[in-house]
C-alpha cells in the first residue's frame, strides 16, 4: 500500500487564505483459492486487484475583521 500526501498554502493578502490538500492511496490485493474433491477435479482461482482513491480538498477563507471569518 503506498500513500502519496501533498498540502499547500496560498496567502495572496492579509485577508485571504487559499489551503489545499490532496491523499492518493494505491492498494494491491491478492486473493487465493482453493478447492479439493474426492469425486471432481481440484479447483484453484487467483484474483489480483490494484484499487486507488483519491481525496481533495480546497479551503478559502476570508477575514473581514477579527470578528468576521469567512469559510
Amino acid at each position: 500500500q503506498l500513500l502519496f500526501k501533498l498540502s499547500s498554502s496560498y496567502v495572496p493578502s492579509a485577508k485571504a487564505h487559499f489551503d489545499y490538500d490532496a491523499l492518493i492511496k494505491l492498494s494491491d490485493q491478492k486473493e487465493n483459492t482453493s478447492l479439493f474433491s474426492d469425486r471432481l477435479s481440484d479447483i484453484y482461482t487467483g484474483k489480483d486487484q490494484n484499487p486507488f482513491s483519491i481525496n481533495q480538498n480546497l479551503n478559502y477563507y476570508y477575514t473581514l475583521n477579527e470578528k468576521h471569518v469567512f469559510a
